[in-house]
């Protein structure tokens, strides 16, 4: 009986030794795996705020005849552009017709833009805020991956 016991324990043991070696396996790549995509997001977020600060070094800056963009503003995997409509007031315009035929046309460029989505695939979402002549808030856009169907 003495023998039964010293095996099991022996066995016991390897199982041990085993499962443990397992768990370590799992948690070691788990871990290289969170400190390799927390890199990537560094980056990621680093090279949008230095984007950011080269841009808004520039500004304001006329984009069109109707379009001033004021400033960017980046936040994590957040980008916002900041836009100033200079000949509309809000009484002129249908708000919701003019976000709408924005949005679809930021959607189109966003997604047939090979840089911006590979940003987009990459978790990064656009903000793009319009205002009237006099500051007054017109509507946002955001787009993100979603829109581009991935």
């Amino acid at each position: 009986m003495k023998t039964f016991g010293k095996v099991g324990a022996v066995i016991g043991v390897i199982l041990v030794i085993v499962f443990a070696k397992g768990i370590g396996k799992m948690v070691g790549k788990s871990t290289v795996r969170n400190y390799n995509e927390s890199k990537i997001e560094a980056a990621i977020e680093q090279t949008l705020l230095d984007t950011s600060k080269k841009i808004n070094a520039q500004l304001p800056m006329m984009v069109d005849n109707e379009t001033r963009l004021d400033l960017t503003i980046c936040a994590g995997k957040h980008v916002m552009y900041k836009y100033t409509m200079v000949n509309v007031s809000e009484n002129d315009i249908d708000k919701k017709g003019f976000v709408d035929e924005m949005k679809s046309m930021l959607v189109k460029n966003q997604c047939g833009n090979e840089n911006m989505v590979k940003m987009l695939k990459m978790g990064v979402q656009y903000d793009y805020m319009y205002q009237d002549r006099n500051g007054i808030l017109l509507g946002t856009i955001s787009i993100s991956k979603s829109d581009c169907g991935f």
